[in-house]
């Protein structure tokens, strides 16, 4: 979260959401303000104006962060090194953080004969791929 002192405008302070999304800034001086949210995977949004009065506790309301937009592709191939047919293979895209952990499904696909895939319209960030078929992980 940054505080700025117009739209476009300078950072006057910046700080982290807690678990709820609920964040504070102190100390803030009496002036015209604007908030701007911004997390991986997502557009900014900016909040405002608002103008506290000294010693003032502010709800700003809730900020919604929009998806950005879909802009990466992965492209690539899978081989079963003649285990099983390299067509008709799974290949799944899954968000993950920092660590590695996985969360849900970002998008799927079906390798193609040659085991060729293509993966489109995902959100900018951290993915793992999983490939598999019935019965076993490739």
């Amino acid at each position: 979260m940054r505080l700025l002192d117009g739209p476009a405008g300078r950072v006057i302070a910046q700080t982290n959401v807690d678990d709820r999304g609920a964040f504070t800034f102190a100390a803030v001086v009496p002036q015209t303000l604007f908030v701007r949210a911004s997390a991986t995977g997502f557009d900014d949004a900016t909040a405002g104006p608002f103008s506290p009065y000294a010693g003032q506790t502010l709800d700003v309301g809730r900020i919604v962060l929009p998806l950005a937009a879909h802009s990466a592709r992965i492209v690539g191939s899978v081989s079963t090194r003649g285990a099983l047919a390299n067509g008709g293979v799974q290949v799944i895209a899954m968000r993950s953080d920092a660590q590695g952990a996985c969360s849900a499904a970002e998008a799927q696909t079906t390798t193609a004969d040659d085991g060729s895939f293509v993966l489109d319209a995902l959100r900018p960030g951290n993915l793992r791929l999983v490939a598999w078929v019935e019965g076993s992980t490739v």
